[in-house]
């Protein structure tokens, strides 16, 4: 029985290998390939001026987006675009959800500033700050990206007041 031990132990090891290997690198790689050509599908329903036109292909990006989130739900680059879809359809409390279940994931200072934009756009300016505030915690100069500079010092000036409340 000695000599089928070594074998056995390098088959199993082997084996081992592989599933890692699929678990840990393939599985992601395919995955970020997946979603990003999702990204670029969106992309185009995004920058289609026609609304006939993009309400399709953002239903389709979505239901593909359903499936990737079975097989890829820890990747994070896949919620901002399921929201800028639900946001291509006029979905906006539903785009503000998946921001938020992605926060589950992890607190990302651009996924509140994306719930922030979602705000401001609907003309929620003190939900909007609020998510401003939440992120600037995180990254002080992630509203650099608004290129709205008196957003930038309303922010600064609330991020001022908290630094000195907190001490």
């Amino acid at each position: 029985m000695k000599p089928f031990t070594r074998p056995l132990a390098l088959a199993v090891i082997g084996a081992l290998c592989a599933w890692a290997l699929v678990r840990w690198v393939w599985t992601p790689y395919r995955c970020q390939r997946e979603i990003a050509t999702l990204g670029n599908s969106t992309k185009l329903a995004d920058e289609t001026a026609v609304d006939s036109r993009a309400a399709p292909l953002a239903q389709k990006n979505l239901r593909r987006a359903r499936e990737l989130e079975k097989r890829c739900g820890t990747c994070l680059a896949l919620y901002p675009i399921i929201a800028a879809n639900e946001q291509i359809l006029g979905r906006d409390d539903d785009a503000i959800a998946t921001l938020r279940r992605a926060m589950t994931i992890a607190r990302r200072p651009e996924l509140h500033l994306a719930i922030g934009v979602i705000h401001m756009r609907r003309g929620h300016m003190d939900e909007a700050m609020n998510e401003f505030v939440i992120g600037g915690r995180f990254n002080p100069r992630i509203v650099d990206r608004l290129d709205m500079p008196e957003l930038e010092c309303q922010l600064d000036a609330r991020l001022a007041v908290e630094r000195v409340s907190a001490k």
